[in-house]
């Protein structure tokens, strides 16, 4: 059975943003890393946090702060966000059509083989 990778257009608006703010704790910074306006930020998470039904983040004038709900989606979205990037990265550098790739014994996972050359 194939494996289908492809990731659903607009599943993961918002999650960069988040991952972001929850690292710098700050909108501004956030905003700042990825080339975008604070208010593109806030938006985003606002729809996030719309989208999965929590609010994610406690936010006052002063600072920012994960909520329980934030801390349990943090620990989820983080590693799964990074293995899509490196996935993606990986696609990039390598391409679908590599030479010499055992495509047809990995169906595109990048077995061992395919790492070490």
């Amino acid at each position: 059975m194939k494996q289908n990778f492809t990731v659903r257009q607009g599943a993961l608006d918002g999650v960069e943003a988040f991952l972001s703010v929850a690292q710098h704790r700050s909108f501004r910074k956030a905003a700042a890393e990825l080339g975008v306006t604070p208010s593109a930020i806030s938006q985003a998470v606002r729809t996030l946090e719309t989208r999965v039904g929590a609010v994610l983040f406690i936010r006052t004038t002063r600072s920012v702060g994960l909520t329980e709900a934030g801390e349990r989606f943090l620990s989820r979205a983080k590693p799964a966000f990074e293995e899509l990037s490196l996935r993606a990265r990986l696609r990039a550098i390598l391409g679908s059509d590599r030479p010499g790739c055992c495509a047809s014994r990995c169906r595109g996972r990048w077995c061992r083989s395919c790492w070490s050359r």
